[in-house]
């Protein structure tokens, strides 16, 4: 008798099935990275305000010039400016110093602003002209962020 030799590998139809697999899981995995990723992106733009937030604060200790930031809610920018104008009055005037004007990424959007006229002004001590709170969204996913801060201190922190 003749012996038949034994072929290792894998048949078609193996090889259709494991691709039919993994299709399913990346299709099942790739709704929730796209969300991952729209979080990252929120996360980034936060932490950015956040850090210019920061950096209008230490402005105004290093020049001993009132800087502030002025948020435009419905045009997603923020500007930072230096207090010129009316440094007293302690709200953005067209003649005041912009250093910088920055908008958000597309997709993410200011939603409230409860800082008195729309801006933050830091004293020359780092002390703000008033508290409140600036939040963050996306248009993508459901998830937002509120970036407070404390007038009596300065201090800024995502809620």
């Amino acid at each position: 008798m003749r012996k038949l030799r034994q072929i290792s590998g894998f048949t078609f139809i193996e090889i259709v099935i494991t691709v039919v697999i993994v299709g399913i899981i990346s299709a099942l995995a790739v709704p929730s990275f796209i969300r991952t990723m729209d979080r990252v992106k929120l996360k980034a733009q936060v932490r950015e305000v956040i850090s210019d937030i920061r950096w209008a604060r230490s402005k105004a200790i290093q020049t001993k010039v009132q800087c502030g930031i002025v948020f435009d809610t419905l045009a997603n920018t923020y500007k930072i400016f230096l207090d010129t104008d009316n440094p007293g009055g302690f709200a953005y005037t067209a003649n005041d110093s912009t250093l910088q004007t920055k908008t958000l990424t597309s997709k993410l959007d200011f939603g409230a602003c409860t800082f008195t006229n729309g801006c933050i002004i830091f004293r020359t001590d780092g002390t703000g002209s008033s508290s409140g709170l600036i939040n963050c969204k996306s248009t993508n996913i459901s998830d937002n962020f509120n970036v407070d801060v404390l007038a009596t201190t300065g201090r800024v922190k995502i809620l």
